[in-house]
């Protein structure tokens, strides 16, 4: 669904000398490569131009250059027919029709006769690749050759002998075209004198050659009234000729051969039936097809296009038959195709697709003189079917549309005649009635005259005003006595060869009623067009278009119109309606300053509003050719091959939610707010900017760029998704909530899909208007997860208005799916995260909860908030269901609705939705007893609501639920439709029925594990079941408590304190077993019970109230001090000794064994042993000494082997990277055997005396005192794991192992502690090394620590991207106690 339209048009005149005024251009050629055009003409001179510098121009005279005489003295049979580029020898081939062959050399302008051919030269052409040409003689012969002149092949053109021609061919009787690839090449020529009946044409046949061996390939069924024109499309699918049809009257038609030579279809072309066609041309990607008529009152050039197996004209350009125009195709830009003249005369046009949608959703797509329209909003169908045609009286070049307050629809077309036709079509809410219909249009008048065929750019500024561009270089030619010749411009004609921007008004005849304006037809030959202005621009207009804002303006403002010019530079001008509506102006000032500069031209551009209604904005959105979409001066992608916008309008505030449609070349669809980009929130890649960038035009094939495993960033955000065929482009999108956006495949079909950016905003939108409705359609039709509804607000204001929910909804069905889909979780916050417009309250606060009650319902907010738990799930199913018994009749299909908000909640309310069923069978049973059978049918069914509760929660659940009522008739329900077996549920339900009501009860709460309500109904049942209350009890603890509350008999209470009491034992809870035993007066068992649990105070206090004696308390005080000396607790060991055993030297030595060496010595000061001073204590304060700086001495070496070792790991590995680094930039590989010795080398350097120390199994790896107490605790210990020599771990490992040798705060305070102990016992030498030693251990370790974090920090810096566990071993804190932690050094003991 594209149109055609001029994006680009340069011109060029040869300029002849007084003495070649009558010259003819005779043929012409194009260097792609230098951009050249050659030209030969009738008086065998050669011209050549550069396109890019008018400046670079050069004439060769081939009779001067070979020495045959003056300049036009030449005779008729010596002029130029053909001519030809040869790339690679940079020269031009020319063939004269006497059969010489001629090879000019520009570059040194020589002339060069490469040879001659007998019979003289009717064709040429040269091979797509260069490297073969291909001759035809006038004696029926074809000759290939190579670049170097030779001879490659000759064969008959004819080589049927019945079929020689007579007398030789005349020039042009032969035409030859290459296939693309150049494989196979094709002939027409005349096939003898054959002629058909009542014909004079000769016939022609097409045939076609192989190119290696020079054979006949395949022959075409001669025709007489085959035109002397074949192109072979580049992509060898089809060779297109044409044959005349004027013998009945009728356009001739193009007519398709396969490479076979058979026919395979054809179009008639839009001409005169005596108009010729003298040439066919295929671009160079096969997609447009040019065709050159001759007719007698013109010459034309189409260009046709193929989609869906139909051909359209999408342009025409006329010319006078004297200019004898031809063309030729840019070999490299498919778009691009150029006009000669006979005069000397290029027009170089550059061509662009354009969306055939204009405005209002509605496509109009141009076939001819035919404009196919089709209103996507009623009818997705693709060209060539449409809703309704207008014609034209002549091919269309241009097209403007207008959506008038979207009730009619105005057309403005620039015809190939020069004529411009407007009309007016009928109501849009009419064009439904209108399938299949047909509209005339006539051209409307214009004054002064103006020639239509020069505007290039239209736009609608008004319903009566009309602004365009017009293009005035053009040929002017006259006839004189002799012959046509060209004239040259005046210099104030060349001064007015600017491009200009012209303005119309548009008026009704004279005698034409309003009234019949508004008749709905067309209207064209009403209008008169006046030319008001004519604005000089600066530069080659690019494109024209109306600002989005002249919509607002009022009838009175229409003078105020503006629109939006865009220059060859990429700059866009504003451009301001005339003033004087009856005065016509040459010049004008009303083009203001540049608005918007893109980076370069941008043929595809919009104009486009957002904002609110008093603050809309304008912005300007432009494509060019190599993809670069820019927003104003915003680079938006660089490789966008199509896009368009959705426009919505939001609330009351009248807020134009607009975004940015996009695909690219990697096939990936883009969905962008505008907002978004203007305010710069968006990244370079979401934004598409590091995308990847194909040369060339939009039409290149997209390089596949394969995707990294796990790399699923495009299809995580909504954003972005990819498209589902390679190379569709978008056509529309549908605006409002219908968030359609349609697009076209290369195939032509149409496909609509429904992006999920686009798709939430409008969701949003429509819940920010609480359109619950609209936002409930979209979602479902979407698959939107209907959480939204819920999460966009907050839950708690969607409980506050689930009134307006049930009442806009109505549909049951929908609201159970809401119910049904409803979850935990916020999918604002998590699925949809960044992806949706966040909700702001109209108050202006940005929180997600509006303070704002409902209208008509004041107390709704204030129950739901009081009342509802802070469960989601819980609380809005409550909401819905208060708000479907408020608002919904009572209905079977309400009931299961609420039936369903019970089983979906969290947790499921199974108890309350079966007392909902036992309900339903009351009335049930009600209505059949009373005898009104028809009251059943208006109510649910207990049977329907069972299965229903079944089909959505577990089976098993509800009939334990349903059990658990004490209903068995309900049980009984439930177990038959959830196809229980009746062997297990009928047996259970009989032996349930016959008990007691309470023994019923106990034995289903059992059952069912509610274990609570079987205790309560077995108390119920009396004392002689107490036994089994106790039994339960025991079996499930946690009903100690309840049991002691129900249970009144004293007697009763104590034995079941007991029992608590063993369980608490068992739990090895001692502390609470003893409490439950003195509790039921069991002293002898809270004995126990301390003593288990190691509170001999509190045991020692038990033996006292059981009354032991003296020997008794000795006897238990002597095993306490045992068993605590066992458990390592020789501190408390000694007291029990000293205080109820009276043994001081026991207890001393038991304080030895618990470092308490002040301790001890006031208790041998106190009790008089000296003695035991000298003899036990000193040595025991020795060998800990000695032990501590033993240790301290190893742990010191030891943190200097890890850090050695840590050093030479560090600098390997530092080597290691650098090699690997500059191998890899240099070759680009890594070797990986080096990187193998250098870490088998780190491996052996492993091989330290000292990683012993990697090992825990050595008391000596720790710094401290061997000499530890009977309870096996360690002074020392690292942090670290184990150290694996050569394992990738091991330099970190290091670095944590050196922290966590730190000196402790208990060990810290044991040193103190020993040093005071040393110092009071005389030995101050000892303190003195002690103290120096831990000093000088401390400073080690600090030391160590330090270098291993530099040399990471350093490693951190030099290299932006390091390994985590680098940046986490750097930032951790080393573990030590200096002298300013913990105070443990002695002053006395410091170093003078």
């Amino acid at each position: 669904m594209r149109n055609l339209q001029v994006f680009r048009e340069e011109w060029v005149q040869l300029k002849l000398d007084d003495d070649r005024k009558d010259e003819r251009m005779v043929a012409a050629t194009y260097d792609s490569e230098r951009v050249r055009m050659f030209f030969a003409s009738d008086a065998c001179c050669v011209y050549g131009i550069n396109l890019l510098s008018e400046q670079d121009r050069w004439t060769i005279s081939l009779l001067d250059s070979l020495g045959t005489g003056a300049p036009g003295t030449g005779k008729e049979e010596d002029r130029v027919i053909f001519m030809e580029f040869l790339l690679e020898k940079e020269a031009l081939a020319l063939a004269l029709a006497t059969g010489d062959l001629l090879q000019l050399t520009p570059a040194t302008q020589e002339v060069e006769v490469v040879g001659a051919v007998a019979g003289g030269i009717v064709s040429m052409a040269l091979s797509p690749d260069g490297e073969l040409l291909v001759v035809a003689t006038g004696a029926g012969q074809l000759l290939l050759m190579t670049q170097d002149w030779d001879v490659f092949y000759e064969m008959s053109l004819n080589p049927s002998p019945a079929s020689i021609t007579s007398g030789l061919i005349p020039p042009g009787g032969v035409q030859i075209s290459w296939r693309g690839d150049g494989k196979y090449f094709a002939t027409l020529a005349s096939c003898g004198n054959a002629e058909s009946e009542g014909n004079n044409e000769t016939a022609r046949s097409l045939k076609v050659w192989e190119r290696e061996t020079g054979a006949l390939h395949s022959c075409g069924e001669p025709m007489a009234l085959l035109q002397p024109a074949v192109s072979w499309s580049y992509n060898g699918s089809r060779i297109a000729t044409a044959f005349s049809r004027a013998d009945t009257g009728k356009s001739p038609v193009a007519l398709f051969y396969e490479r076979n030579g058979l026919k395979r279809d054809t179009f008639e072309i839009l001409g005169p039936p005596s108009a010729k066609v003298k040439l066919l041309q295929w671009n160079s990607n096969s997609e447009l097809l040019a065709v050159l008529l001759r007719c007698e009152e013109w010459d034309a050039i189409q260009i046709w296009n193929c989609n869906n197996f139909h051909w359209y004209l999408k342009q025409e350009w006329r010319f006078q038959p004297e200019e004898e125009v031809n063309l030729i195709w840019d070999p490299e830009k498919p778009l691009c195709v150029m006009f000669w003249t006979a005069f000397g005369y290029l027009r170089r046009i550059t061509l662009c697709w354009k969306s055939s949608v204009i405005e209002g959703n509605t496509s109009f797509v141009i076939d001819g003189n035919s404009v196919l329209v089709t209103p996507l909003c009623l009818s997705i169908i693709p060209p060539p079917m449409f809703s309704f045609k207008v014609n034209f009286s002549a091919p269309i070049h241009t097209l403007a549309t207008l959506f008038e307050n979207t009730s009619r629809c105005l057309i403005a077309a620039g015809l190939s005649d020069g004529s411009l036709s407007v009309i007016i079509l009928p109501e849009v809410s009419t064009w439904a009635d209108l399938e299949g219909a047909e509209l005339s249009a006539l051209s409307a008048k214009s004054d002064p005259v103006v020639d239509f065929r020069k505007i290039r750019h239209i736009s609608w500024l008004g319903s009566k005003t009309l602004v365009g561009s017009i293009f005035h270089r053009d040929l002017k030619i006259e006839k004189d006595s002799k012959a046509w010749k060209s004239i040259s411009p005046t210099e104030e004609e060349l001064s007015r060869m600017d491009d200009s921007v012209v303005e119309f008004k548009l008026y009704l005849n004279e005698g034409i009623s309003e009234l019949a304006r508004t008749k709905n037809a067309a209207f064209s030959e009403q209008w008169v067009l006046k030319l008001v202005n004519q604005t000089t621009a600066e530069q080659p207009i690019v494109a024209v278009f109306a600002n989005p804002l002249n919509s607002s303006l009022e009838e009175s403002e229409i003078r105020k119109a503006e629109a939006y010019v865009q220059l060859a530079d990429g700059s866009v001008a504003l451009y301001t309606s005339g003033d004087d509506v009856g005065r016509y102006r040459y010049t004008g000032s009303n083009i203001s300053l540049n608005v918007v500069k893109f980076q370069s031209p941008s043929p595809w551009m919009r104009a486009v509003t957002h904002g609110r209604h008093e603050q809309h904005e304008a912005v300007l959105i432009g494509l060019d050719e190599s993809g670069m979409l820019h927003v104003n001066n915003q680079l938006v992608s660089t490789d966008c091959t199509s896009f368009t916008v959705h426009e919505s309008i939001q609330g009351e505030s009248q807020l134009k939610v607009t975004h940015l449609v996009f695909t690219t070349r990697l096939d990936t669809l883009h969905v962008i707010n505008l907002e978004e980009i203007l305010s710069g929130g968006l990244s370079g890649e979401e934004l598409n900017i590091a995308s990847t960038k194909v040369p060339g035009n939009l039409d290149a094939k997209p390089r596949r760029i394969r995707k990294v495993k796990g790399d699923n960033t495009a299809e995580n955000s909504l954003k972005i998704r990819p498209m589902w065929e390679r190379g569709a482009r978008l056509v529309t999108t549908i605006g409002g909530l219908d968030v359609a956006v349609i697009l076209q495949t290369i195939r032509g079909n149409l496909e609509t899909i429904y992006p999920r950016g686009l798709v939430l905003g409008a969701i949003a939108s429509a819940l920010t208007e609480d359109n619950f409705q609209d936002a409930m359609l979209l979602a479902r039709r979407n698959h939107i997860n209907l959480n939204v509804i819920v999460d966009y607000k907050g839950w708690e204001e969607f409980s506050a208005k689930a009134d307006v929910f049930v009442k806009q909804v109505s549909s049951l069905s929908h609201i159970t799916e809401l119910i049904g889909a409803l979850t935990k979780d916020n999918v604002i916050e998590s699925t949809y995260r960044n992806l949706i417009p966040l909700y702001k309250a109209s108050g202006g606060k940005g929180d997600s909860f509006s303070e704002t009650p409902i209208a008509g319902d004041s107390t709704s907010k204030v129950e739901v908030h009081s009342s509802t738990p802070t469960n989601k799930v819980r609380g809005v199913l409550g909401a819905i269901r208060s708000a479907l018994q408020k608002e919904v009749a009572d209905s079977p299909a309400r009931e299961l609705c609420i039936l369903t908000t019970h089983a979906k909640s969290d947790p499921p309310e199974l108890e309350a939705a079966l007392e909902r069923v036992k309900t339903l069978r009351e009335a049930e049973i009600k209505g059949i007893s009373e005898g009104n059978i028809s009251h059943l049918n208006d109510i649910l069914s207990a049977e329907a609501a069972v299965k229903h509760l079944i089909w959505l929660t577990d089976a098993d659940s509800v009939f334990n639920v349903a059990l658990g009522l004490y209903d068995l008739h309900l049980a009984a329900i439930v177990a038959s439709h959830a196809q229980r077996d009746p062997k297990e549920f009928l047996p259970l339900l009989e032996e349930l029925g016959q008990m007691q009501k309470l023994h019923m009860r106990y034995t289903i709460d059992c059952r069912l594990g509610r274990y609570e309500s079987a205790l309560r109904n077995c108390i119920d049942m009396g004392e002689d079941l107490f036994e089994d209350s106790l039994k339960l009890a025991t079996a499930h603890p946690t009903l100690f408590p309840t049991a002691l509350r129900l249970i009144k008999d004293e007697g009763q209470k104590m034995l079941l304190l007991n029992a608590w009491g063993d369980h608490l034992v068992e739990e090895k809870k001692f502390e609470d077993a003893a409490a439950a035993f003195c509790a039921c007066s069991r002293l002898d068992r809270a004995l126990d019970a301390y003593r288990l649990g190691g509170q001999w105070e509190c045991v020692m206090i038990m033996a006292g109230r059981l009354g032991k004696t003296s020997t008794e308390l000795k006897e238990l005080a002597v095993e306490l001090r045992d068993e605590l000396e066992a458990m390592g607790r020789p501190k408390e060991a000694a007291k029990i000794a000293l205080d109820y055993c009276g043994d001081v030297e026991g207890a001393m030595m038991l304080l030895i064994d618990a470092h308490e060496w002040a301790e001890v010595a006031r208790l041998a000061y106190l009790h008089d042993r000296r003695q035991f001073i000298e003899v036990q204590l000193q040595s025991a304060v020795l060998d800990c000494a000695t032990a501590h700086l033993r240790e301290l001495d190893e742990s010191v070496e030891k943190i200097g082997k890890y850090l050695a070792r840590f050093l030479s790991i560090h600098q390997r590995r530092l080597l290691l990277s650098s090699k690997l680094r500059t191998e890899g930039e240099g070759q680009g590989a890594v070797d990986f055997d080096a990187s193998s010795d250098i870490s088998m080398a780190s491996s052996m350097a492993s091989g330290l005396s000292g990683l012993s120390a990697y090992t825990r199994g050595s008391s000596r790896a720790n710094t401290g005192s061997t000499t530890t107490s009977k309870g096996g605790r360690r002074a020392y210990k690292s942090k670290g794991g184990k150290i694996r020599a050569g394992s990738p771990g091991e330099e970190m490992a290091l670095v944590e192992h050196m922290k966590g040798t730190a000196l402790s705060a208990v060990k810290a305070e044991e040193h103190r502690l020993l040093l005071q102990a040393l110092l009071q016992l005389g030995f101050e030498s000892i303190a003195r090394q002690l103290q120096r030693a831990l000093t000088h251990f401390i400073s080690v370790q600090e030391d160590a620590v330090r270098q291993a974090e530099e040399k990471l920090k350093e490693e951190q810096l030099q290299e932006p991207i390091v390994l985590q566990e680098v940046d986490s071993v750097v930032s951790s804190p080393n573990v030590t106690i200096g002298t300013k932690d913990v105070q443990w050094k002695w002053v006395v003991l410091s170093e003078q």
